[in-house]
């Protein structure tokens, strides 16, 4: 290891231990010379590394926050995924699954088959599935910035030019559920919406899917009733 960074990461060790540690206690307990630890210290201040206080200690800069923030949100999401998804598939005995969009696809997060074992991983969607092919997918392009929601509306319309994309899409966006069965008819999906900030962002989709033979219309509300909890169930997690 090259030593600099082994200091540097000694420091790290210590501001995190004890925010707004002043720089003689944190020489008292490193015991390196004080020309040392000054240099160190100024460096990794002007990377963003560390902050100074007004009272003169240190804390971890923002720098280093603004690195760690986007994966502290990812594990916070997928704990509230794996969560979510066992409490769902418990209460209904069927197939529930959380998904997220990166790049345009569509990517599993969190699956349980009824009482079989939960599923915790990044499972990407198949090169060739549309995300308008599975209700959590439907969501989520739903919920997708405008001008990315007309890129992938793009890609939809070049596969079929006979659907509204744009009217559909809208439609789940003021439900913010949707609902798709198979092409065989086989099986019915449904997927709720998963907020954060009052509902200024998308963090996921969860859903179950269910034998096209148990969807009466009332088994559907309560479908939907227990997504639409689990959902809520994420969201209080990840925003806690």
């Amino acid at each position: 290891m090259i030593k600099v960074l082994g200091k540097a990461d000694r420091v790290m060790q210590e501001v995190a231990a004890k925010r707004g540690i002043s720089f003689t206690e944190l020489q008292r307990r490193l015991q390196w010379n004080k020309a040392t630890l000054s240099q160190i210290l100024k460096s990794m201040a002007e990377l963003g590394w560390l902050e100074r206080g007004a009272g003169g200690g240190f804390a971890i800069g923002s720098r280093i926050v603004g690195l760690a923030r986007p994966e502290l949100a990812r594990t916070s999401l997928h704990h509230a995924a794996l969560e979510a998804v066992s409490r769902l598939a418990a209460e209904t005995g069927e197939t529930a699954s959380v998904s997220i969009l990166e790049g345009g696809r569509r990517v599993r997060i969190a699956k349980q088959e009824g009482d079989s074992e939960l599923i915790a991983d990044d499972q990407p969607a198949a090169a060739e599935e549309s995300t308008w092919d599975t209700a959590t997918g439907r969501l989520l392009t739903a919920f997708e910035p405008p001008d990315r929601q007309t890129l992938l509306i793009g890609k939809l319309q070049e596969r079929n030019q006979e659907i509204d994309y744009g009217k559909a899409l809208a439609a789940i966006r003021e439900s913010g559920c949707s609902t798709v069965e198979s092409k065989n008819c086989q099986i019915k999906s449904f997927a709720c919406r998963v907020s954060a900030d009052q509902g200024a962002r998308t963090l996921a989709a969860i859903g179950i899917s269910v034998p096209a033979y148990r969807c009466t219309p009332l088994n559907e509300r309560e479908y939907r009733s227990k997504i639409a909890a689990a959902a809520k169930l994420m969201e209080a997690i990840v925003n806690h």
